[in-house]
């Protein structure tokens, strides 16, 4: 994941499209609103997965999303991924040891690469609580689905049920 949030930092930083005035960075925005996309969806952020994570535990959709603070996927925008910047930029750069050499690039590669490690880390902890929301919402299973030995009947060794199975 590190390895993608400083090639994108790299790629945004090298094709700029986009001046940011109020920090003197220029970025291509719309490549850092599709990876923020794709980050919401691979972290189920997005309006279809909060939706079938409500059906499937019967806990109302609003629940769920209230428990998520960052945008979701389809709710992403230009001016948030700005606001982000923004936000990113007010904050010391923070680089990996591995990343100082290429920081060379300048602020556009810190602000960048600092703001998509910051919505990644933001996101991972909206699904988690999504994720512990559903898990504790989960209904226990029935006694006709669990089958629960009685003790019964005696343990047989795999062996034993293997030659059963072959012999029928």
């Amino acid at each position: 994941m590190m390895d993608h949030l400083w090639l994108v930092s790299a790629v945004a930083c090298g094709l700029p499209d986009e001046n940011i005035p109020e920090i003197s960075v220029a970025c291509n925005i719309d490549l850092l609103l599709q990876t923020l996309r794709g980050y919401c969806v691979s972290f189920g952020l997005e309006e279809a997965s909060l939706r079938k994570a409500a059906e499937d535990t019967a806990q109302p959709e609003e629940h769920l999303r209230a428990l998520v603070r960052s945008p979701l996927a389809n709710g992403m925008a230009k001016e948030q991924v700005v606001e982000l910047l923004v936000r990113a930029a007010s904050k010391p750069p923070k680089l990996p040891k591995e990343l100082v050499p290429i920081a060379g690039v300048g602020l556009p590669f810190a602000v960048v690469y600092n703001m998509l490690k910051t919505f990644v880390e933001d996101a991972a902890a909206d699904a988690h609580r999504v994720l512990v929301k559903v898990f504790v919402s989960q209904k226990p299973r029935g006694e006709s689905e669990t089958q629960i030995p009685d003790g019964s009947e005696r343990e047989r060794p795999p062996r034993e049920r293997a030659e059963d199975a072959f012999s029928s």
